[in-house]
């Protein structure tokens, strides 16, 4: 589907930038401007160019996705570890968790324990 997409997103860039140069040829330099001399090689060459430019965007756009699919996620081990008391590890497949209702004990002091005091 991505590139299939690439057709359009060549067709719509070299069309702006086609009626931009005939605005602007005529004002700046007192010439038309003429791009389809020859329509299939002028197309497939811009399409060229714009191929690399779409797969750019396409990359940054997915690296972008899952940078904050990871945040998120981070953000949810967070509370999740805060409110039980568990620490979750994922790896690749593996997901651990360590850590229970004792640990959380073992971190709280006894009700009745005298407070610590140094001397």
């Amino acid at each position: 589907m991505l590139t299939a997409a690439s057709v359009p997103f060549s067709l719509a860039h070299v069309g702006i930038m086609v009626g931009l140069r005939a605005m602007a040829m005529p004002l700046l330099f007192d010439t038309g401007y003429t791009f389809f001399v020859d329509p299939p090689t002028d197309l497939l060459y811009e399409y060229r160019k714009d191929l690399f430019a779409y797969a750019v965007i396409i990359g940054l756009l997915t690296l972008s996705r899952q940078i904050e699919l990871g945040n998120q996620e981070a953000a949810e081990a967070r509370k999740e570890a805060q409110e039980s008391g568990r620490l979750t590890l994922k790896s690749g497949g593996r997901t651990i968790v360590k850590g229970s209702r004792r640990y959380r004990d073992r971190l709280a002091p006894p009700q009745d324990a005298p407070p610590h005091t140094d001397a």
